[in-house]
């Protein structure tokens, strides 16, 4: 028997609202992958990736395998726009890729859905889980695209996440050092945004400037003359002027205010920082799909960082619709 592409999200979480007062959880719709056909101007797939493996190798913080299915629940409780029309937007819900106890079997898994995703022409909003699904997302939605496009990748994220493998196996601080080493991303078509001066070594900070990354520091940031969503907005519209085609993933870890991720900070952006630069990406329309990683709902009390995620998603969407 042929195992499934995905395994489809609890019914539970697709919220309902009340007459007049319509909910995200009416407006999705949840299909199977090879089903599903768009129809309007701008259709979402979202995608849940509930594991936390990559993690635990890193030595993190375990929690984010819970992420994709508490983002689900708050994205779905939220209003259906007042004032930004999503008429010309559909939304549908893959429900979360097959995980195994084999890493490189689960991130194999994560990568066919993103490459069927792009394939079909959505714009994915693909959700961790560990960082380490920015390699198989990004390496998907490659596979998935016409093959003369150049891509480019935005990281928010305090940590670069450049080092090697260990013993053979990915984890979640090697995703982007898999993708520069394999030669279809490159480094000056990537932007490491609001990277800690005091979160990475030397040895990866000048292996990213041997690859020509661009690296925003958070520290220099604070200082700029632009706010973070304007300068954000810059370096897409730089990584545009060379590639047709942009991805950006969020670490929630970047975010000040969420203290359920896999590696709680003390300093950052804050949570509205976080959705302006979603609602940033929503307008840019190179933009093939956004990710959100290490939201670990288990670690704190009231899930603010599930909360905020779901902001940020709501932001995307209504940047794209509104764009």
């Amino acid at each position: 028997m042929t195992a499934p592409l995905s395994i489809p999200a609890a019914s539970n979480l697709f919220f309902k609202g009340r007459p007049g007062d319509p909910r995200v959880g009416d407006f999705v719709r949840a299909t199977a992958p090879a089903a599903t056909v768009r129809s309007k101007d701008h259709a979402f797939v979202l995608i849940g990736y509930p594991d936390d493996h990559g993690v635990r190798l890193n030595r993190g913080r375990t929690g984010a395998a819970l992420g994709p299915d508490s983002i689900r629940k708050h994205f779905y409780k939220m209003a259906v726009p007042a004032v930004t029309s999503w008429d010309n937007v559909e939304f549908f819900d893959w429900g979360n890729i097959p995980v195994s106890d084999d890493i490189q079997h689960t991130h194999a898994n994560a990568e066919k859905l993103a490459k069927l995703c792009i394939e079909k022409g959505f714009t994915g909003v693909f959700l961790g889980g560990g960082h380490d699904f920015a390699a198989p997302s990004f390496l998907g939605a490659v596979g998935g695209g016409a093959s003369h496009q150049a891509w480019g990748l935005m990281n928010v994220d305090p940590h670069l996440d450049v080092r090697p493998w260990e013993n053979n196996l990915p984890h979640s601080g090697t995703p982007f050092r898999t993708l520069l080493d394999s030669g279809k991303l490159k480094g000056e078509n990537f932007v490491e945004f609001g990277a800690r001066e005091s979160r990475n070594s030397k040895e990866h900070w000048n292996y990213c400037t041997s690859k020509n990354v661009a690296i925003d520091t958070w520290e220099s940031i604070q200082v700029g003359q632009k706010r973070p969503s304007e300068l954000f907005g810059y370096r897409l519209w730089e990584i545009q002027s060379r590639a047709k085609r942009l991805a950006v993933t969020f670490d929630m870890d970047a975010c000040a205010e969420c203290e359920g991720t896999s590696a709680a900070p003390v300093l950052g952006f804050s949570a509205w920082q976080m959705v302006e630069m979603a609602g940033v990406s929503g307008r840019c329309k190179e933009v093939s799909y956004i990710e959100i990683a290490e939201v670990a709902p288990s670690l704190e009390n009231s899930e603010r960082s599930s909360r905020i995620a779901a902001e940020m998603i709501h932001a995307f969407l209504c940047g794209r619709a509104g764009g």
